[in-house]
């Protein structure tokens, strides 16, 4: 029954603790009329025989429905005698508009919420669903003619339709059941294997399909083949998928062992689904109508109810059996499974909450009703999350760091741009009051009326200019924020090359080749941020004498390189800029893959590999470009000088430090060798021992024994420098140690032969010859061993001998070959007679021809000096052997002893 007349009355609200209370109320035109004191009213005969059983004093109920959301049934108390006359139209059956969309093709040809559809092309309607049915199988015409009554008048307008029409709730609802089909095959088809992997994949199948049924429920009454098939595919979907929920949550993310032994926990919410796939299918086909369309929901949401209250219960009771790295890796599933629960709940029971709090609503809608779909689709992205972190299923889901860059950067624009859309949807849509005040060039004026349209206009334009201004700069600001806070997040931070290049040169200037090594690592990865680095520097393309990591342990990687220096190097010269990993020998390729090292680039210095930097993934996951490998080469040219530089200025260090070493070892050998010649009665003595290098082999001593003996002993080690100089001090020790016994030259050698045939290496031997003075009988005993003679001048027929007894080398022979083959010789001396002992150094002494000095000239100089006291014999013989090598370098070890006899004995 349609009001047409407007009248006032008193609205009454009930309520159980305060009473009654009473307020003034207009019902509006256009409100129906449902009952009078709780009598429905048919039709105006009804009405009429009803208004006339009551006086004109009485006061009646009158049951009022307004025509707009929220729709409201009202109780209004109204004497009979206030009602108007004719305030009821009977009208035929229609359809009540209670919103249009906004910007819509009936928005746009003048409908209202509050009209009543009268007919659509001429057709009237049993109902609202009759309604929408006509709509969707004629929305092929393109104009619409609708009748319709508002305000108590009849009228007629042309609905253009639009070629396609899609709301966003509609399209974001579709992506979500998307996202749904999506993650399931995918977990399917990755793990099919694996129970969790197959019980997820069926779970998020089947609420994929319930998610987008949600759309279409309500053409259920339409009754055709295809409608009964799907809302039998509906109710089998949720009977299988709720509790399917249940059962995956006991094997994912890890196996509930003593849960899964407990089978009720899944199979009562099953044997619930089948109670609610039966009763929903029953209601369906025999009740379900218009009037109760909403009343089959009410079996879903009591039936998904009951497995939460289920899933509550066992997670209350069996909490015990959860272990501590369960709940870590089910958190962030756990708290979106809870906040989707709270939106499905708030969503589902907004309605019937809120009519009990004000009873006289029949139909309230829950504010943003999109909260729901989008808790839904935090749930495949908490999956996805701690499927990837803690790498369960077997599966290793990992978007790739410059993937999620631009998909946050896309995000964040698209954001940026709805924002600037609102706000000029805002500002073009907001109605500014401005005050009184009138502006001109000279005055500001305060008027008493308001403003002219003129003036209002001119407002406006200014204000919104200013505001646009000073949102383009908060948004510019807020933009360049944003876009900074992403590029440090995901490292898309340009170069700096400037500053960067003055940075690698000051860090480069290291001490060391280890410690330039790792600043030249430590400063790339900084550089380029990269996950992980490896810098390589090699000795004369040889061997790795310097290496340094960051991001991964290195130990065998390292000693890998060590080993395959030479091969590593060799392959490396073969390419003079980057390369791939791939171009490697195998088995470094696999190793260097397995490392997660994807470039080389060699460091050259003069066409010479001095070494190579391992270049793993960036920490955003792009990849390299000609950039990035230009401007590493840049830096790797002025790395490349301060290697060379810091190989010099080892090689200087490591010589002065050799140099150093020497120094002290010479005057170690020095110090070994007689400080002072001893005093001997009857014998004038003179040595000198004189290293071609710092340090030699050659070696002179005098062994004491009584106040009127002495041996003499002159040796020679093959080689020069610190391995002779080494072997000297051995084999003198050993002499020294073994005179103590009071050995004969002879006894002397073949003692010490057996201790050095043990452990002389095989390359090394030694040459010696002894002879043991006794100064008051005049006599003298000569042992050699593989030595140069002695030199004897005889003073008494003025001539110069070789005494050469029979002798091998020292040290190379086993004790029965060596003591055949040695002899002394026991001899008589006179007063003037003169022995010289030397090492091969002085007769093989050369100089710029290449001659050598030879036996001859040492014979002579030696006998023309004999005169001469034993130290003025040998400054002449060095001397002389100096002169004949005039600016050659020695090439050999001098060592000269002369013993002379004297004329008397005191």
């Amino acid at each position: 029954m349609y009001i047409s007349k407007e009248f006032s009355g008193i609205l009454s609200k009930t309520n159980a603790k305060d009473g009654e209370t009473n307020s003034s109320f207009t019902v509006k035109l256009g409100s129906l009329l449902r009952d009078i004191n709780g009598t429905v009213i048919k039709d105006t005969l009804h009405l009429a025989k009803i208004l006339k059983s009551y006086n004109d004093s009485s006061r009646i109920n009158l049951g009022i429905l307004n025509n707009s959301l929220p729709i409201k049934y009202d109780k209004i108390k109204v004497r009979n005698a206030d009602l108007p006359v004719d305030f009821i139209k009977e009208m035929p059956s229609c359809v009540l508009i209670v919103s249009v969309f906004k910007g819509g093709g009936s928005e746009r040809a003048g409908l209202k919420a509050g009209d009543y559809i009268i007919s659509i092309n001429g057709r009237t309607f049993i109902d609202g669903y009759d309604a929408d049915r006509y709509l969707r199988v004629n929305n092929s015409e393109d104009v619409l003619h609708y009748k319709v009554l508002r305000n108590n008048q009849i009228l007629e307008y042309d609905v253009e339709l639009a070629k396609i029409g899609v709301t966003f709730s509609y399209l974001f609802i579709f992506f979500v059941s998307f996202v749904f089909y999506g993650f399931g095959l995918f977990i399917g088809v990755k793990r099919p294997g694996i129970q969790a992997a197959r019980l997820i994949s069926l779970t998020f199948i089947l609420s994929g399909f319930l998610i987008y049924s949600g759309i279409e429920h309500r053409y259920f009454l339409d009754y055709d083949l295809l409608t009964i098939l799907q809302f039998l595919t509906l109710s089998a979907c949720s009977a299988i998928g709720i509790p399917l929920i249940i059962k995956h949550l006991l094997y994912f993310p890890k196996e509930h062992t003593e849960l899964i032994r407990k089978q009720w926990i899944w199979i009562v919410p099953f044997i619930l689904g089948g109670i609610y796939f039966i009763s929903s299918n029953v209601f369906y086909i025999f009740f379900l109508n218009m009037n109760n369309t909403t009343n089959y929901s009410q079996f879903f949401f009591f039936f998904a109810l009951s497995n939460i209250l289920i899933g509550f219960v066992v997670s209350i009771i069996y909490r015990k059996h959860t272990t501590e790295e369960h709940k870590k890796t089910s958190r962030l599933i756990r708290f979106t499974f809870y906040f989707m629960l709270l939106c499905f709940l708030y969503s589902a029971l907004f309605e019937r909450i809120y009519y009990l709090i004000f009873e006289t609503q029949l139909l309230r809608m829950a504010p943003f009703p999109e909260i729901l779909p989008i808790s839904l689709l935090l749930l495949p992205i908490a999956y996805i999350y701690t499927i990837g972190k803690y790498s369960l299923l077997d599966l290793t889901i990992k978007v790739p760091k410059n993937i999620q860059y631009i998909l946050l950067s896309a995000l964040w624009k698209i954001t940026f741009i709805g924002i600037i859309l609102l706000g000029i949807w805002f500002l073009s849509n907001w109605r500014f009051n401005f005050p009184n005040i009138k502006l001109s060039g000279t005055s500001i004026t305060v008027l008493n009326s308001p403003l002219s349209t003129e003036l209002q206009e001119v407002y406006t334009k200014m204000l919104i200019i200013f505001l646009s201004l000073f949102g383009v700069f908060v948004f510019w600001l807020l933009n360049k924020g944003i876009k900074n806070v992403l590029d440090k997040k995901f490292y898309q931070v340009r170069f700096d090359y400037r500053r960067a290049a003055t940075e690698f040169s000051d860090i480069i200037k290291k001490g060391t080749i280890s410690e330039l090594s790792a600043s030249i690592a430590k400063e790339l990865i900084e550089l380029f941020h990269l996950k992980r680095i490896g810098v390589i520097l090699f000795k004369n393309e040889e061997r790795v004498i310097a290496q340094d990591y960051i991001g991964f342990d290195y130990k065998s990687f390292g000693e890998l390189c060590l080993q395959s220096g030479r091969k590593l190097s060799e392959a490396i010269r073969e390419f003079h800029g980057e390369f791939r990993i791939e171009y490697l020998y195998e088995p470094i390729k696999t190793i260097f893959h397995d490392y997660k090292f994807s470039y080389i680039v060699p460091i050259r210095s003069k066409d010479i590999v001095v070494g190579a930097v391992l270049l793993g993934e960036k920490r955003s996951e792009k990849s390299f470009t000609r950039e990035d490998f230009n401007f590493l080469s840049a830096i790797l040219t002025q790395a490349s000088i301060a290697i060379e530089n810091t190989f010099l200025v080892e090689e200087c260090t490591i010589q002065e430090r050799l140099k150093h070493e020497l120094e002290i070892a010479r005057r170690i050998q020095i110090a070994s060798l007689p400080q002072r010649v001893p005093e001997v009665e009857g014998l004038d003595i003179s040595g000198i021992s004189m290293p071609a290098l710092e340090v030699g082999g050659d070696f002179f001593d005098y062994l004491n024994g009584t106040m009127n003996e002495i041996t003499v002993i002159v040796g020679d080690v093959s080689g020069k420098g610190t391995s002779a100089a080494l072997y000297m001090s051995k084999i003198q020790g050993i002499l020294r140690t073994l005179n103590e016994f009071m050995l004969t030259p002879r006894e002397l050698f073949v003692r010490a032969n057996q201790l050095l045939y043990k452990y002389l290496e095989k390359g090394a031997f030694v040459t010696v010859i002894a002879a043991k003075f006794d100064s008051s009988l005049r006599k003298v005993n000569i042992a050699r061993a593989g030595h140069l003679p002695i030199y004897y001048y005889k003073s008494l027929d003025n001539s110069v001998t070789k005494i050469l007894p029979k002798g091998i080398l020292l040290g190379k022979s086993r004790k029965e070959v060596f003591d055949g083959n040695i002899e002394e010789i026991n001899m008589d001396y006179s007063p003037g007679d003169v022995f010289l002992f030397i090492s091969d150094g002085v007769i093989e002494a050369r100089n710029s021809k290449s001659d050598d000095f030879d036996e001859t000239r040492l014979m002579e100089t030696f006998k023309n000096n004999v005169s001469l006291s034993s130290e003025n014999i040998m400054d002449n013989i060095v001397k002389t052997v100096s002169d004949f090598s005039d600016e050659v370098e020695p090439y050999d070890d001098l060592t000269i002893v002369v013993v002379k006899a004297e004329l008397t004995i005191n």
